[in-house]
């Protein structure tokens, strides 16, 4: 090879290398723009999620404790008010969620499941059994922030560190299902609310007749 040669590859050589370099560097640029992009957005959403169930909690149970001791305040206007701001607090957590998550789906059920024990005639059953569902419901929306925040943990780490943190969301998930069975579980305030099989939780006042 003739010195020529050698530093026309040389030349070449240094040039790719640049390339390759420029490339990189921007690659990791925008990743990191992107990855701070979705995780600033996803702080906003958890942070609205947590507000609608404060919202949900705070109108149902100012509902139901004026519902149990004033007899005329369930068919006021107040009170219908009332109930469709509930809803609407319902409506926009079922729109902020994912409707395959399995923490979400169970949150959004139990919701449905406090606006239906609000509707039980017998003011007495219907308080106990609101306050039930919403202590149930506090403790499942803890796992659910939980679960978001570990997502923002993946999105925001890079990928040497994403097999761990996976492995702590399988994990957690599992630890999930066991509080599911154990601690988490509706399904003795379900069956002595006397909630049907398949139910409209939100059109449930006629049904709602403990």
């Amino acid at each position: 090879m003739s010195p020529a040669d050698a530093t026309i590859r040389a030349g070449l050589f240094a040039v790719g290398a640049a390339a390759i370099a420029a490339f990189t560097s921007v690659m990791v640029t925008n990743r990191s723009v992107y990855a701070g992009a979705v995780t600033t957005t996803r702080l906003k959403w958890i942070e609205q999620i947590r507000n609608n169930l404060i919202d949900f909690i705070g109108l149902l149970l100012k509902h139901v404790r004026r519902a149990r001791y004033d007899t005329a305040y369930r068919e006021s206007a107040e009170s219908f008010e009332a109930v469709a701001a509930v809803n609407r607090a319902i409506a926009a957590f079922q729109l902020q969620v994912n409707p395959f998550g399995a923490v979400g789906k169970n949150v959004a059920e139990i919701l449905n499941l406090c606006v239906y024990c609000s509707y039980i005639k017998d003011r007495n059953l219907m308080f106990e059994f609101t306050s039930s569902a919403i202590a149930k419901l506090e403790l499942h929306a803890q796992w659910l922030i939980d679960s978001e925040w570990r997502v923002v943990k993946l999105e925001a780490s890079g990928p040497f560190s994403w097999p761990l943190i996976w492995l702590g969301q399988v994990i957690q998930m599992r630890k999930y299902e066991m509080f599911c069975d154990g601690e988490g579980s509706v399904e003795a305030l379900i069956t002595a609310a006397g909630v049907p099989e398949r139910l409209n939780y939100r059109g449930a006042e006629d049904s709602a007749g403990a």
